[in-house]
Order: C-alpha cells, then structure tokens, then sequence
C-alpha cells in the first residue's frame, strides 16, 4: 500500500515542471515502493491529459513540453503535416 495518491504524483510535476522526470526518479522522489503502481498511476494521468511522456521516456506537463495539439493531414503524396488545434495548417 502507498502512502500517496494520484493527486499528490500530479502536484509534485506542478511543483517541479522544470524538466521531464523518468520513473525512477518520481519514485526516488516521492519514496514509492511499488514501480507497477507508480507506471499504472502515471498511466491513468496521461488518459486524463494531465501528463505527456517523452521521447526519452520522461514524464512532464504538457504545458511545458513545448508541445503542439493538433490533427494530423496527409497528403496522397504521403508528405504530411499538424493543422493545430483552432488554426490552420502551415504548409
């Protein structure tokens, strides 16, 4: 059993939005024993859209990721493109 919630993984990012973290680390940080429940956890906050995981396999705000929401379009040529979210495409 865990001494820490959902809520208290999701504001120790808000307290350190600086870089992305990696697993070990959060666990490290937050003294959580059970690495499967931490990855479940981190799981579920990414479903919410609270989270973003890196190429590098780090974890992080998506506020902070330099991060572009969008749709993707694909030319029949298979060259494609995001059209952002509210705006439109740049190419």
């Amino acid at each position: 059993m865990n001494d820490i919630d959902r809520g208290q993984i999701y504001a120790f990012f808000q307290k350190n939005p600086e870089r992305p973290w990696h697993l070990q680390d959060i666990q490290k940080e937050l003294k959580i024993a059970d690495r499967a429940w931490l990855r479940q956890e981190l799981s579920s906050l990414m479903d919410e859209g609270k989270l973003v995981r890196a190429r590098k396999r780090g974890y992080g705000l998506p506020q902070e990721m330099s991060l572009l929401r969008g749709g993707l379009l694909v030319a029949a040529g298979g060259y494609g493109g995001v059209v952002p979210d509210g705006g439109a495409a740049g190419w």
